[in-house]
């Protein structure tokens, strides 16, 4: 195969240059793909179309175009780091992009990770290709809600979305509004609630306030008699004990 013009009589440059690309014709970098079929594993693979088809010009002029075959069964590889790692769903449908090593990776994918010798000389073959978790789509296909100050993860398009800025704030959002916003740290940590129009009671806080404040106070508090008489008694009892079930890790505020 050549995108050259074909010449009766090459001149020495031509022939170099025509050698040279008969070399790379057929090797491979880095493509779009789009997912056929995905396996969560373990191991994590994938069933790929290549979403580009080449040009090529024989020798005799006459041009057509090559497909790629469905990739079968190629490792995705998702960022993993020790116990650390990071995953994503894929659908079928789903845009990434397709990475072709230099060598034959037959050795070493099936070892435990150590350096291993390449075997096969083939090179930048799409036998050796592997699923990068980037999405290689065209331009239409981009991210909606890419903000342009804050690191997201989330969900595009109205779901829900995990906001760091700058500051060191996190908010969590849906639907585009702002859901819980944690701030600041140690006895400065602020934790505000949808737009902080509305405020939890934090049970730890009323409870000393409960038994310290009120119980005391109306535990001692006496009535002053009418003329003639004495103080009335201590009320018994003054106040019931701090209700328990108000206590919850969850807080629910009603629309508005």
């Amino acid at each position: 195969m050549s995108n050259l013009e074909t010449s009766r009589a090459p001149t020495l440059e031509e022939v170099i240059e025509r050698g040279a690309e008969y070399v790379l014709d057929d090797r491979f970098h880095f493509l779009p793909g789009r997912i056929v079929e995905y396996s969560a594993g373990p191991p994590q693979i994938a069933d790929v179309e290549v979403l580009n088809k080449i040009p090529v010009i024989f020798e005799d002029a006459e041009e057509t175009v090559e497909e790629f075959p469905i990739l079968r069964e190629i490792p995705v590889l998702f960022p993993h780091f020790g116990k650390f790692f990071i995953s994503f769903p894929f659908k079928k449908g789903d845009f990434v992009a397709i990475q072709i090593a230099d060598f034959s990776q037959d050795q070493y994918l099936s070892s435990q990770g150590n350096v291993t010798n390449v075997i096969d000389p083939r090179r930048n073959d799409l036998s050796d290709a592997c699923v990068v978790p980037l999405a290689f789509s065209p331009l239409a296909k981009h991210i909606e809600e890419a903000h342009p100050d804050n690191m997201v993860i989330g969900i595009d398009e109205g779901g829900m979305q995990l906001h760091f800025d700058d500051s060191g704030s996190v908010t969590v959002k849906f639907d585009g509004a702002d859901t819980l916003k944690l701030e600041n740290s140690g006895a400065s940590s602020t934790l505000a609630l949808g737009t902080a129009e509305m405020h939890a009671m934090i049970a730890e806080q009323f409870e000393i306030f409960w038994n310290a404040t009120l119980m005391t106070g109306f535990g001692l508090h006496t009535h002053v008699a009418p003329p003639g008489g004495g103080a009335t008694a201590v009320p018994v009892p003054p106040l019931p004990s701090f209700p328990s079930n108000a206590k919850s890790s969850k807080v629910s505020f009603p629309d508005g």
